[in-house]
């Protein structure tokens, strides 16, 4: 947790320090590895996103998660792979059905961007979003995209020609 809080405030350097010290307690520890994950997709690039996405799948082949997948997802979207991602996402919402839970938030604003980036589906997009914003509709996501809708509209009116 000390790991996520750092990268919350953009300090990877005190992240990495943490870090530091959990692989020399436990390397092999399930959360030494999630914290590498993390700071590795904080800090982004090629190099750290392929070794981020190499960490998840030994972690996904010993135990596979809805969120590990969605993580893996990340580290596609960060190496501009957004058809590899959008097939993972669509996994971990197949995976969060079988489980009989809803569908992370994450899940379905990754799916979105994917979808975005590959210039599809926008009725897709639209079905994205009014699952989400029925599964939480406080989240900050759904209040963002709904005032920016809004202040388009209004400025849209303004502008008719």
């Amino acid at each position: 947790m000390q790991v996520q809080v750092y990268l919350r405030i953009s300090r990877a350097d005190l992240a990495s320090k943490t870090l530091s010290r959990m692989q020399e307690l436990d390397d092999d520890d399930a959360l030494t590895h999630l914290a590498h994950v993390n700071i590795n997709l904080f800090e982004g690039g090629e190099q750290k996103a392929t070794e981020a996405l190499e960490i998840l799948e030994e972690m996904c082949a010993a135990n596979d998660t809805v969120l590990l997948r969605n993580l893996m997802a990340v580290a596609h979207m960060q190496l501009h792979q957004f058809t590899p991602a959008f097939k993972i996402l669509h996994k971990c919402r197949d995976m969060a059905k079988q489980s009989e839970i809803e569908t992370p938030s994450c899940t379905l604003i990754n799916a979105m961007t994917c979808l975005q980036h590959l210039n599809k589906g926008s009725q897709t997009l639209d079905k994205l979003f009014e699952e989400l914003k029925k599964n939480e509709p406080d989240h900050p996501f759904v209040i963002r995209k709904e005032a920016m809708e809004q202040l388009f509209d209004k400025v849209a009116q303004k502008i008719k020609v």
